[in-house]
């Protein structure tokens, strides 16, 4: 299985699900006549229609940020403790030009694509290294 899935799936249940993005009023005569997350009926009711940013909304999104960022970086110390004990001529350096060709390479495709592409490249710069030693 694929290590992002895993972690994520570690991780799923501190998510929260996002509210309606925004919050619409309606206003009529100078009062408020309608408040609510569908801007149809704040049309239909109101003469002047107002659309605001849900403060709950970005509140539960940075809070979900927050959770998608240590889910990267536990994902990445994990794909490097894994690479330094599994290639004995890889250093951390090298790991990292490999993780940002293969991140390039796969990041449009998802995660799991960045873990397949970064293996191979290990492989590869791997038996570059360990051919190279043997001259």
């Amino acid at each position: 299985m694929c290590t992002y899935k895993t972690i994520y799936s570690n991780h799923a249940t501190e998510y929260k699900l996002l509210p309606d993005k925004y919050v619409y009023y309606g206003y009529k005569n100078g009062t408020v006549v309608y408040v609510g997350f569908d801007s149809t009926q704040a049309r239909e009711n109101g003469n002047i229609v107002e659309k605001i940013t849900n403060p709950e909304f970005t509140e539960i999104k940075n809070h979900n940020d927050n959770i998608e960022s240590m889910i990267m970086r536990e994902w990445y110390s994990t794909l490097l403790a894994n690479a330094l004990s599994s290639y004995h001529m890889i250093n951390e350096l090298i790991f990292n030009n490999c993780y940002e060709y293969a991140y390039e390479r796969g990041h449009s495709s998802g995660y799991c694509e960045v873990e397949l592409f970064l293996s191979e490249t290990l492989d590869f710069v791997a038996k570059c290294l360990n051919d190279q030693s043997k001259n």
